[in-house]
């Protein structure tokens, strides 16, 4: 039985078999830990309460990732569950110097964020940094990492976003090992990585299982893609308006004989099929179930035949409307594939306006934007501009083999990713 000393210590060395509980003083935490799903002991007498680790809830079981799905390579996904999303990168990086930080957000929810790094590897000053951006949110209500990379990232008014967004465990986990620190929000199956550069938005994780030629020759199609996203449509606007003389005259002769019977301008007829394109796609998301990619599919099928036959756009259009389609699905960063959206209107305006003279005019000042953006301090076209040493993976993939050095933009302690043998 109980003799002298304290009640308290005495429960928790005699009286119960848990080995997470803590003594706590503070009635303000008490009630956070409580909300949080910890268990409370007061014992009668005593100043202190004890906190007894005792959650357990219902949620979603791992499941594969929706948005980054890949043909080889881990098929796990992360959940709405902060603890489970922790867990799953513990299982690929099993080093004691893996640091899990548990960072409380939002004053009227509650809720609790977490910051995980490599210590030694991720820089003293970047993690400091990442820290004080999360503790300066001060608003009620903040879950997932969408709310909090609102708030932490570097310029809130630049359309390509400055954090990376990702599903994937096995790509968080990489991540970490390069010296990044990621941000794991609660309530959404996604984490947060920073700072991020362009090309690490441009690569997939599908890239490091594959073969380095095969890795490369993705990574082109890629690039092709991005480049039919951006651009396409707006020069095809700008050769139709401005520039025939570039185009041979049998194809200027088919393209003429297409539109002959269209009644529309050409910018009104883009701009009437490209509006009717992200309809259908925000359609196909929202549509509840399985009937959602069918829509996509048989809407575009049938609206593109429909308008054709009814002489409202040229078939040429369909063509280039779709091919712009298909290359904003092969960029593999749904942020950054909803940015060029946006540049590929205002570039489809100054084709329309001015040409190709416009369009140079856009990419320029989007470029200029681009390069004074920085993502944490690091910036966002690193390692090409500003140059500094790199790893040959940039858009050409070497082997893993001969990607020994970390980014030199991250300023890691440890810049070796293999040893002197």
């Amino acid at each position: 039985g109980y003799k002298d000393g304290s009640p308290v210590d005495y429960v928790m060395s005699q009286v119960l078999s848990i080995n997470d509980v803590e003594k706590v003083k503070e009635y303000k935490k008490i009630i956070s830990k409580i909300l949080n799903g910890v268990t409370a002991l007061f014992i009668d007498g005593c100043e202190e309460a004890l906190l007894i680790e005792s959650r357990g809830y219902e949620k979603r079981n791992i499941e594969k990732p929706s948005t980054e799905s890949v043909v080889m390579g881990s098929q796990e996904g992360f959940t709405e569950n902060l603890r489970t999303n922790i867990t799953l990168i513990r299982r690929i990086i099993k080093n004691k110097d893996l640091i899990t930080e548990i960072i409380p957000v939002g004053k009227t929810s509650n809720s609790n964020c977490a910051i995980m790094y490599l210590e030694g590897i991720a820089n003293p000053e970047l993690v400091k940094e990442v820290k004080r951006r999360i503790k300066r949110i001060n608003i009620d209500f903040v879950t997932g990492d969408g709310m909090i990379e609102q708030f932490i990232e570097d310029k809130s008014f630049q359309i390509i976003p400055q954090v990376l967004n990702t599903e994937r465990p096995d790509r968080a986990a990489s991540f970490i090992m390069e010296g990044q620190v990621i941000i794991i929000g609660e309530g959404v199956p996604f984490v947060n990585v920073v700072p991020v550069t362009f090309f690490a938005m441009f690569h997939a994780s599908e890239d490091s299982f594959l073969r380095w030629p095969f890795g490369t020759a993705i990574r082109l199609i890629r690039i092709l893609g991005l480049f039919f996203a951006t651009l396409l449509p707006s020069l095809y606007v700008s050769l139709i308006l401005y520039h025939q003389e570039m185009i041979p005259t049998d194809l200027l002769v088919a393209l003429a004989t297409a539109r002959e019977n269209v009644p529309f301008p050409t910018i009104i007829e883009v701009l009437i099929l490209e509006i009717s394109f992200e309809l259908i796609r925000e359609a196909g998301v929202r549509v509840p179930g399985i009937i959602g990619p069918t829509l996509g599919i048989i809407g575009a099928l049938i609206l593109g035949q429909a308008a054709v036959d009814a002489n409202l756009v040229s078939p040429v259009l369909i063509i280039i409307v779709a091919v712009t389609g298909l290359g904003n699905f092969a960029i593999p960063s749904y942020s950054l594939a909803i940015g060029i959206r946006l540049i590929r209107f205002g570039l489809i305006l100054a084709g329309a306006f001015l040409g190709f003279y416009g369009v140079a005019a856009v990419l320029f000042i989007v470029g200029c934007f681009v390069c004074n953006m920085k993502s944490f301090g690091v910036p966002f076209l690193s390692p090409i501009s500003p140059v500094t040493r790199k790893n040959p993976d940039i858009i050409a993939r070497a082997p893993n083999f001969k990607q020994k050095k970390r980014p030199d933009y991250l300023n890691t302690p440890n810049q070796k990713r293999t040893s002197d043998r």
